[in-house]
C-alpha cells in the first residue's frame, strides 16, 4: 500500500465522508476520493505512484482541491478539510528531505493550531457559511443567527446545497441595516430565503388565508386544495388578504365564494392576480423591492439535526399596508 493510500485510510478512519448530504461507507468514500483525485486539476492516479507526489500544498491550492471535491463532487466542506489535513500532510520521511529553514515548519504548525482553535465569533462570515449544514455545531448556527439579527438569510441551490455567495450578500446587507423575510431579489433573480436552522426539506407551506399548514396542498378549513398554484401567487393572495379587509373573511367565517374565485384566478398565474387586484399589486411590488415579502413556509417539526428551532407564532410576519 502506498503512502498516499495510508493517508486516505487514516482520513477515512478519522472523518466521516458526507457527499450531497449522504454519509458514505469507507469503501464508497475511498472509491470516490480516488475518482476526484484523478481530475485533471489534481492529476493523482491510484495506480501510478509517481503522480502521488503532485498532491502537495506546494503544487496544489486549497481552492482547486475544494472546487474539485466540494463544488463539483458534492463533498461537505468539513469532510474535505479532514481529508486535506491527512493527504497533504508530510510524513516523517518526506519531511526529512525538506529544505525549509529551521523553525519554518514549527511556525506554520503553530499558526495552523491557532486557526483551528479560533473561536467561532472570530470566523469571517464566509467561513461560517462554508461550515453551515444540518450537522454543524450549535455554535455555528448561533453565530450566524446573531449576525442575521434574527432575519432570514439562507439561500439554497436546486440540489439542496447552500448558495454561499447569495447568502453572504444578504448577511452583508443585514449588517448595513436592510431587512429581509422570505424572498430576496438581486435584480436578476429572485430567491427563497430561509432562517438559520431551517432547510428546504424541513419547510412546509401554509395556507395564504388561514395561516395553517397545508396537507399536500389541501386546506381543511376552506375545503379547497391550493395544488397547482405557484408559491409566488400564494404570497400575493396573502398580501391581498392582509391589505383588503373582509375580502376573504369577516373575522369569524370565511367567504368561500371569494376564496374559490381567487383560487381560479391564481391558477391562471401571477399576472392575472395583478390585474384583478391592482392596488394590492403595488403593495406586493413595494414589499418585493424591500425584500420584505411575507413567508408562507414554516418548519414542520420545529426540529433540525436534533436541535430545537422555535416556530414563529405568526408564520407570515408581514406588516399591513394602509
Amino acid at each position: 500500500m502506498s503512502a498516499l493510500s495510508n493517508k486516505i485510510e487514516a482520513a477515512l478512519n478519522a472523518v466521516p465522508m458526507v457527499v450531497y448530504g449522504k454519509k458514505l461507507t469507507k469503501e464508497e468514500a475511498e472509491s470516490l476520493i480516488w475518482k476526484r483525485l484523478a481530475d485533471f486539476r489534481i492529476g493523482v492516479l491510484k495506480d501510478d505512484p509517481e503522480t502521488h507526489s503532485l498532491l502537495s500544498p506546494d503544487l496544489i491550492s486549497e481552492k482547486d482541491f475544494r472546487t474539485v471535491f466540494c463544488d463539483e463532487g458534492g463533498f461537505s466542506v468539513p469532510s474535505v478539510r479532514g481529508l486535506m489535513k491527512h493527504v497533504l500532510a508530510k510524513t516523517d520521511t518526506e519531511s526529512s528531505g525538506n529544505s525549509e529553514p529551521a523553525g519554518g515548519g514549527v511556525l506554520k504548525a503553530i499558526v495552523d493550531t491557532l486557526n483551528a482553535n479560533k473561536p467561532v465569533g472570530q470566523y469571517k462570515t464566509r467561513e461560517l457559511l462554508e461550515n453551515y449544514n444540518a450537522d454543524s455545531p450549535q455554535e455555528i448556527w448561533t453565530e450566524l443567527e446573531k449576525r442575521a439579527k434574527g432575519q432570514n438569510c439562507m439561500v439554497f441551490n436546486k440540489d439542496g446545497s447552500l448558495n454561499i455567495n447569495v447568502s453572504l450578500d444578504i448577511l452583508q446587507a443585514i449588517r448595513k441595516g436592510q431587512t429581509f423575510t422570505s424572498v430576496y431579489s438581486d435584480g436578476d433573480k429572485t430567491y427563497r430565503v430561509y432562517p438559520v436552522g431551517i432547510f428546504p426539506e424541513d419547510a412546509v407551506l401554509c395556507c395564504p388565508i388561514t395561516g395553517k399548514i397545508l396537507n399536500n396542498g389541501y386546506c381543511s378549513d376552506l375545503g379547497i386544495s391550493w395544488n397547482g398554484v405557484d408559491e409566488d401567487c400564494l404570497v400575493f393572495i396573502h398580501v391581498v388578504h392582509e391589505n383588503r379587509e373582509g375580502i376573504f373573511s369577516n373575522g369569524r367565517d370565511y367567504n368561500i365564494f371569494a376564496v374559490k374565485s381567487v383560487l381560479k384566478t391564481a391558477k391562471e398565474g401571477l399576472e392575472a392576480l395583478r390585474q384583478e387586484f391592482p392596488e394590492q399589486a403595488l403593495i406586493y411590488d413595494d414589499l418585493k423591492k424591500l425584500n420584505q415579502l411575507p413567508s408562507l413556509r414554516v418548519n414542520l417539526n420545529s426540529m433540525a439535526a436534533g436541535r430545537k428551532v422555535e416556530r414563529r407564532a405568526d408564520p407570515f410576519g408581514s406588516p399591513k399596508r394602509s
